[in-house]
């Protein structure tokens, strides 16, 4: 008896002082950089990250299992510890040749298509989104986003002066003021602004758009890949894969007015 109790007196201080150990099975935590006021696509709402963008990711590993936490900042920020590793990844971003040397990108499952415009003032000399209209004048963008090809050259030979703001909020209050002649961006985001500033008898959205939709990704870090399980990239791709043909992602265009570019 005394020996069976000596035992289990043993036993008790092993668990007692035995350092913690996590499960085999247990999955790491996941970490995504979102993309800080750009609505209806990511942006906070009552200390939570909301938007189009941030309802799939929940949901994605909601079903894979992982528990994620994902933190809005801005979009240099999201780069750059995305490259060190420092997250594991990003949503909602274009594709790029320096981009894809430390991410990796679910090509096959886009988040989202998104097309630039121009918006001008409707009582402005730009009628038309043709360069030719664009020469000389003042034009704005968001820092970090990517217009295209043919106007980083316009810019670069001096067509006309480009402005950048960090946020498309400066970009609308600055149109309404007539310190601009337009500015590039895409559409949601800045509607959503023009209307908050009652704006929609001033400001216009020109067609055709400058640039063709661009489809953004979930991308993941490669440096954080190397922590992370073998088979990690396939399963995530194959969940993001079945809930577009549910019509989990289309359920979730809708909800925010999401439509064709």
């Amino acid at each position: 008896m005394k020996t069976s109790a000596r035992w289990i007196a043993i036993l008790i201080v092993v668990i007692l002082f035995s350092p913690e150990t996590t499960p085999a099975t247990e999955k790491p935590l996941i970490s995504i950089a979102g993309i800080d006021h750009y609505r209806p696509y990511s942006y906070m709402e009552n200390g939570r990250p909301e938007g189009l963008y941030n309802e799939i990711i929940r949901e994605l590993f909601s079903r894979t299992g992982y528990t994620v936490k994902i933190t809005l900042m801005p979009f240099k920020r999201i780069l750059s510890m995305t490259e060190a590793g420092e997250v594991t990844g990003m949503a909602g971003t274009f594709i790029t040749p320096a981009r894809e040397k430390f991410a990796v990108f679910l090509k096959g499952s886009p988040l989202a298509e998104i097309a630039t415009h121009i918006f001008v003032r409707r009582d402005g000399a730009i009628k038309s989104p043709q360069l030719s209209e664009l020469k000389g004048k003042v034009l704005g963008h968001k820092r970090g986003f990517i217009i295209s090809p043919e106007l980083d050259d316009a810019v670069n030979r001096g067509d006309f002066a480009l402005y950048e703001t960090e946020s498309v909020e400066q970009l609308v209050k600055m149109l309404l003021l007539n310190r601009l002649d337009g500015f590039f961006h895409s559409r949601y985001e800045t509607l959503y602004y023009v209307n908050k500033f009652h704006g929609e008898e001033i400001v216009k959205l020109l067609l055709p758009p400058v640039s063709d939709a661009r489809k953004s990704y979930l991308a993941f870090s490669r440096q954080a890949l190397k922590t992370l399980p073998e088979n990690f990239i396939v399963d995530i791709q194959e969940t993001l894969e079945a809930m577009r043909k549910d019509g989990t992602l289309a359920i979730l265009n809708t909800k925010y007015k999401i439509t064709c570019q």
